[in-house]
């Protein structure tokens, strides 16, 4: 359960770095004159994290829910188990929004 919430987190913080990078990939002069390149970078870093969290999060759903969690449930890592299950049900929550999303953009492509 720790090894898979530190790893959600280190996901976290790349999400925040890219979210970074992109504000100032917008602001430089460099990336304004490599547009492809910078399109490229991004929305690949984007397609990378968004599939790797994809898995992650299923992962984490069937380490939740097997019988090897409920050594996890004791007065120490109750916590744990807490936050992972709201993260769990975040990452769900967040799997069927794209999929509405792709959804919709099928519909209107076909």
């Amino acid at each position: 359960m720790n090894l898979w919430l530190g790893v959600y987190f280190m996901m976290l913080m790349f999400e925040t770095w890219q979210m970074e990078m992109r504000q100032r990939m917008g602001d430089s002069h460099y990336w304004n004159a490599r547009r492809k390149a910078r399109k490229v970078i991004l929305n690949g870093g984007i397609i990378v994290k968004e599939t790797f969290d994809l898995i992650w999060i299923i992962y984490g759903s069937t380490l939740y829910w097997s019988d090897a969690a409920n050594g996890c449930n004791g007065k120490d890592g109750s916590g744990f188990m807490t936050i992972m299950f709201l993260f769990i049900i975040i990452g769900l929550l967040k799997i069927v929004l794209f999929a509405v999303v792709l959804g919709i953009i099928a519909y209107i492509l076909i």
